[in-house]
């Protein structure tokens, strides 16, 4: 939850590995809003909102190149 709020408040693309119909995909995403089952979310590739339960968010990071998490 820490960096889904991180993406959010700041404005940061974050690394994510999700399970997606049974299928582990890591991710560079942006956080659009979130709620208490889960989140949207963007990516550099497709501008189109997408939806995550955090149920299937395995593990998050800071995007390669973001000094915020030096």
């Amino acid at each position: 939850m820490r960096f889904i709020r991180y993406s959010l408040e700041k404005d940061k693309p974050i690394r994510a590995v999700l399970l997606n119909e049974g299928k582990i995909m890591q991710l560079t995403l942006r956080v659009v809003s979130y709620d208490d089952l889960g989140f949207y979310y963007t990516t550099s590739k497709s501008k189109k909102q997408q939806y995550a339960s955090y149920n299937n968010l395995l593990s998050s990071a800071y995007a390669r190149g973001d000094e915020e998490g030096k």
